[in-house]
């Protein structure tokens, strides 16, 4: 680790907390830079893991659509940190150091502190969470320091800003090393990946097919828990078609590079399985990015959905099954395989008896 850009780190978030901006400021306000096609969200955060407390920076499409999501979202089930993609600085007290934080402070010859032991932790879809590399952190010390430095200059209008819940959005012309400020509604966040061409082979397989006249939910969520030789956080994958009360369950053990090879086979099961329908709704904009335009081929209706009562609430019961099963977050592959084919058949008998009950009491109060 370059030692200096953490000590700088260090210096300027503690000289933060001598000015109480953890008082002042709170996750709710924003600031947003952007800086050509580059677009990036800073905030304070009161409270990380335990009585931590430190600063967030989101980055690329995938971070600023974490944001939109919490900020937009009905229920506040549907998104979790699993879904974020940032930087976090955090204070950590002596009693609440980890293993691997120790060793880092150690291995840098940095001296353990009974408060305020700095950490930066990389947050990334499909993985668990790790210490930042020095490129990382370098980047948060970027914006860390334009971050610091704007509210020295705008103190005031800045306060008065986020008391009118506006953003305070940072607009950069790093070639004349200038920057200006508006402060206005935060700027709209949410992104579409771009999507992958169509599979014309497996559009094939079932265009001369026979479709069902119902809609499938295709929706999708990352586990609380971890393959310990990889650090790979599994996405469960859950399927569900509302008029046939079907549902179907699938994870994903694999880098999230990978999935765009691995989904046409969990497609081609369910369809082969359960039938094509008419229309699909997905909650990852990612696997969506990836379908759309095999989808369009086989002229099913695809849209976009962040949530959905119902099938959200399915998915949450499945997390909820892993989370009270194993509360260790490392499991080792052979045992979270184990876990998640158990729970996947529990959940789809539960689902397959209160469907069953469901049913008769349906028929009770027709006949």
């Amino acid at each position: 680790m370059k030692k200096e850009q953490y000590l700088l780190c260090r210096k300027i978030m503690k000289d933060f907390i001598k000015k109480e901006y953890w008082t002042v400021f709170s996750s709710a306000d924003i600031f947003y830079v952007s800086e050509g096609k580059n677009k990036v969200l800073f905030t304070f955060v009161e409270q990380f893991f335990e009585d931590s407390f430190g600063c967030q920076l989101f980055f690329n499409y995938k971070g600023l659509n974490y944001v939109h999501d919490v900020l937009t979202a009905e229920s506040p089930d549907v998104v979790t940190i699993y879904d974020c993609d940032s930087i976090c600085a955090i204070f950590v007290d002596k009693c609440n150091l980890k293993e691997e934080e120790i060793k880092f402070l150690k291995d840098n010859k940095i001296k353990i502190m009974q408060e305020k032991n700095l950490f930066f932790y990389r947050f990334e879809q499909g993985y668990k969470q790790r210490l930042c590399n020095d490129k990382e952190i370098k980047i948060y010390l970027t914006y860390l320091e334009l971050i610091s430095s704007i509210i020295s200059n705008e103190y005031n209008d800045i306060i008065e800003a986020f008391e009118n819940t506006y953003a305070t959005v940072i607009i950069m012309d790093k070639q004349n090393f200038e920057y200006s400020i508006i402060y206005r509604p935060l700027p709209y966040l949410e992104t579409i990946p771009r999507a992958m061409k169509a599979n014309v082979e497996f559009a094939d397989e079932f265009k001369n097919g026979t479709y069902i006249n119902d809609d499938c939910y295709f929706f999708t969520s990352y586990v609380p828990v971890v393959v310990k030789e990889t650090n790979i956080r599994p996405l469960i994958i859950y399927c569900y078609f509302p008029k046939l009360n079907r549902h179907y369950f699938k994870y994903l053990i694999n880098e999230p590079k990978e999935y765009k090879n691995l989904l046409f086979g969990i497609l081609y099961d369910v369809f082969t399985e359960i039938g094509v329908p008419v229309k699909m709704i997905f909650n990852n904009r990612d696997i969506y990015s990836l379908l759309r335009k095999t989808l369009d081929l086989l002229n099913i209706d695809n849209v976009f959905l962040r949530e959905d009562y119902k099938t959200d609430s399915n998915v949450n019961d499945f997390l909820t099954k892993i989370y009270q099963s194993n509360q260790d977050e490392l499991v080792e592959r052979e045992d979270l395989i184990k876990l998640l084919l158990d729970t996947t058949t529990n959940t789809l008998n539960e689902l397959a008896n209160y469907d069953d009950k469901e049913n008769e009491e349906e028929e009770e109060f027709v006949s």
